[in-house]
């Protein structure tokens, strides 16, 4: 939408030109100015390159731009009346336009010409826009001129003012290559960007699927380690079972009552070479002297029952019950070549400081104390192999079927509590022991094992262990 110096003479803002615009110059007898020219009428089509009419359009373009409104008529430079320039043709306009390109030097482009009115009443908006190429030159045989307006005259430059456009066509020129050198940065950088982002869109895509790939053979390789976890731990789960079996199989053979402990590494010993006799007693005792720790230093206790020095047996070694002749006292430990141990022990029979025990009443001390023997040797086993964490299952075995008699006593050997609980069905106890944990990380450990005996007679409360 134009704005020109109508408009600014007008108080007006940008808007399309009318012939009311041109009636109210007239009312207000504006002036005419550097860059607004009052004229009665334009020559016909074939004398425009003869006429003043390219002077007028030189001087205007010369002078930064500007409107000459022809069909106004003016006195002393101010708009006084409307006169009819008669008719404004297609072709009238093409002349004009060319004239100022092909007699003009350097040519005057993109001039608008805009008629207004009607038939009665028409008037001829030429808008010149502003140049870059000043000066413009316009010949007359041999001798050329620069016009240039000074305020609402025409006037021809001086040598001084032709040297200071020229000075302003080439600044205009450095100004117009320098926009064009930015215009072209700007492109070549739009076109970088472009290929940046192309390939970024490709680093994207081929990060994306390298991601996909990625979790894909993250999710298959952890369902191929489940998968591993599961039959190795199911190989565990059989072998446990296959040593508790054998165990129960080798130690229950009358009426007295046995608690049969068995653990195994969840995963197989680095190390392919059999356990040395010598690394067995050592295990052994670490866990008695451990058991005592844990446990106190009852002679009752388990491996305070074996002989210490171990013994052969089948991919094993044994300790074999020791010297004495108190039959509830017999117990057996086992450390074998694969990193597993066992311990089966008699714990009914035991008799109450108060009173005897047949061979299915236990004291509940008995049941602590073979807990915290039996993880001490897990623990002294995981020390001298690879330090792995052991499945683990414990039971009660006995021929007579009946319910067992368990009583709570104290460390001094009294009963506590209203009297003596029953165990009608005991429930082996199987769990996962991590060795790596701290001291007290793995005294809770014990404590939580040996609460699930306990808690199968109604005791809630461990004694020996603390």
């Amino acid at each position: 939408m134009p704005y020109t110096a109508l408009h600014r003479a007008l108080g007006m803002p940008a808007s399309p030109l009318t012939n009311d615009m041109i009636d109210a110059a007239v009312r207000a007898q504006i002036s005419e100015m550097d860059d607004l020219d009052w004229k009665k009428s334009f020559p016909v089509a074939k004398e425009i390159a003869k006429s003043d009419v390219l002077k007028d359009i030189a001087a205007m373009a010369n002078s930064g731009g500007g409107v000459i409104i022809y069909g106004v008529a003016e006195d002393q430079k101010k708009a006084t009346s409307r006169v009819h320039v008669g008719e404004v043709t297609e072709n009238y306009v093409r002349t004009f336009q060319v004239a100022a390109v092909n007699h003009i030097h350097p040519p005057v482009r993109k001039i608008k010409l805009f008629p207004l009115g009607d038939d009665r009443e028409r008037a001829l908006v030429v808008v010149v826009p502003y140049s870059v190429d000043v000066p413009h030159l316009i010949y007359r045989g041999e001798h050329f001129g620069a016009p240039i307006r000074n305020d609402a005259d025409t006037i021809w430059m001086r040598e001084p003012q032709l040297e200071r456009l020229y000075r302003t066509r080439l600044d205009n020129q450095r100004k117009v290559q320098l926009q064009r050198e930015r215009e072209l940065e700007q492109k070549r950088l739009r076109l970088e960007e472009d290929v940046s982002q192309e390939r970024l869109q490709r680093e994207q895509e081929r990060f994306q699927r390298e991601k996909e790939q990625a979790q894909r053979q993250l999710e298959d390789d952890f369902k191929q380690a489940r998968l591993q976890r599961e039959q190795e731990l199911g190989q565990v789960q059989r072998l446990l079972k296959e040593a508790f079996d054998q165990a129960r199989l080798q130690r229950v053979t009358d009426q007295r009552v046995w608690m049969i402990g068995v653990a195994h590494p969840r995963t197989s010993p680095s190390s392919g070479s059999p356990l040395s006799r010598l690394d067995a007693n050592r295990i052994v005792d670490g866990a008695i002297e451990l058991g005592t720790s844990i446990a106190g230093s009852s002679k009752y206790r388990p491996l305070n029952s074996v002989y210490p020095a171990v013994g052969t047996g089948f991919r094993r070694w044994v300790a074999s019950p020791g010297s004495s002749s108190e039959p509830w006292r017999e117990a057996w430990a086992e450390v074998h070549f694969d990193g597993s141990v066992s311990l089966a022990a008699v714990i009914g029979g035991m008799p109450l400081r108060t009173s005897s025990a047949d061979d299915t009443t236990i004291s509940s001390r008995r049941f602590e104390w073979f807990v915290a023997d039996l993880l001490a040797l897990i623990r002294k086993a995981a020390e001298s192999g690879d330090k792995v964490d052991y499945q683990v299952r414990l039971g009660l075995e006995h021929r007579n079927r009946g319910p067992i008699t368990v009583n709570h006593v104290n460390d001094g050997g009294f009963q506590l509590g209203s009297g003596p609980s029953r165990i009608t069905h005991f429930i082996p106890v199987e769990t996962t022991i991590r060795t790596t944990v701290a001291d007290e990380g793995y005294l809770d450990q014990i404590r939580r094992v040996a609460l699930d005996v306990m808690n199968q007679a109604g005791i809630s409360r461990l004694v020996s262990i603390k």
